[in-house]
């Protein structure tokens, strides 16, 4: 067939009432050698499709240039806190805490499908005489359409002094209080201190919103040692503050407290275990395309849903 080439810039057909009528043939039927733009009606599938110059693609129907069951969302995710380091101090050093995990916030993704959602667990408590330096948390992830988005875990704090780097970092030693709001662990004696991401641990940075990733507290000799804000576990002192430690916080990423264990000698004795992560998923009430399931929780303010997911678990996206 001849192929006519209008060589005007523009067509006027404002004066007909009719239709444009396209190419058409099946998916078998489309052309051998097709160029960028070539636009044509596919009887296979009934639908209008054009030619991007790597693939046939469908014109989608309505407004939004996303398939139906798709939503536009923000997703923050907290890695899972650090267990607490254990030591039996009538060696003259302390353990340090683990610290909070790390947390992001990735740009809008267009949600579709069966999301994959994996929640980090908190790292091990570290314990005296065996393992003693506390375990890693676990990485946070979604994968959405193929595509992984994740964020790491807090370390944990080791036996001998030196508090988890992560979130917000491990308190160190004898004055280690756990860091708060990407912020390091406290260290005033030489010793390394945990070190924070730097970077606010609030939940999309908003004022508002919950904070997350606080770091464990180290083994103190003396009192209890605070562990941050944002659910981070306290340090414990055997011989001042028995029963004293606790873990970090399970849903906020929280770092395990550190264990001094002197007078107790007979293993095993174990230190705090750090709290596991979450993924929140943030949808602007004005732009709600399609409906969500699969989380534990939910909550809304003036602008925003809010869905969260504090086990590993399939985001379902389906349509309105």
């Amino acid at each position: 067939m001849a192929t006519n080439k209008v060589t005007t810039n523009v067509i006027d057909m404002s004066g007909n009432t009719g239709a444009l009528v396209w190419a058409k043939g099946t998916t078998a039927q489309r052309p051998g050698s097709p160029v960028s733009g070539d636009t044509r009606y596919n009887t296979t599938d009934n639908k209008l499709e054009f030619y991007n110059g790597t693939d046939w693609s469908n014109l989608r129907e309505g407004t939004s240039l996303n398939p139906p069951g798709t939503q536009n969302a923000e997703v923050f995710m907290v890695g899972g806190g650090g267990g607490g380091g254990a030591q039996n101090n009538l060696s003259g050093d302390y353990p340090g805490g683990g610290a909070g995990g790390y947390t992001t916030t990735t740009a809008t993704l267009a949600l579709f499908g069966s999301v994959t959602v994996n929640v980090g667990a908190g790292g091990a408590a570290g314990v005296y005489n065996s393992s003693p330096a506390g375990g890693t948390g676990g990485t946070t992830s979604i994968i959405n359409n193929g595509t992984t988005y994740s964020i790491g875990g807090g370390t944990g704090g080791k036996q001998s002094y030196d508090g988890g780097n992560g979130g917000s970092g491990g308190g160190t030693a004898t004055d280690g209080g756990g860091g708060t709001d990407g912020g390091n662990g406290g260290a005033s004696d030489g010793t390394t201190k945990g070190v924070g991401q730097g970077t606010t641990t609030r939940e999309f940075a908003d004022a508002a919103r919950p904070l997350y990733a606080g770091g464990g507290g180290a083994g103190r000799w003396t009192t209890a040692t605070p562990g941050g804000a944002g659910g981070g576990g306290d340090g414990q002192s055997d011989q001042h503050n028995p029963g004293g430690g606790t873990a970090g916080t399970p849903g906020l990423g929280g770092g395990g407290g550190g264990r001094s264990t002197y007078p107790n000698t007979t293993p095993p004795l174990p230190a705090y275990a750090g709290g596991s992560g979450i993924v929140v998923v943030r949808v602007n009430k004005s732009a709600i395309t399609a409906n969500l399931s699969g989380y534990d929780s939910t909550n809304s303010d003036a602008t925003y849903n809010y869905y969260e997911f504090k086990s590993s678990t399939t985001l379902e996206v389906t349509q309105l």
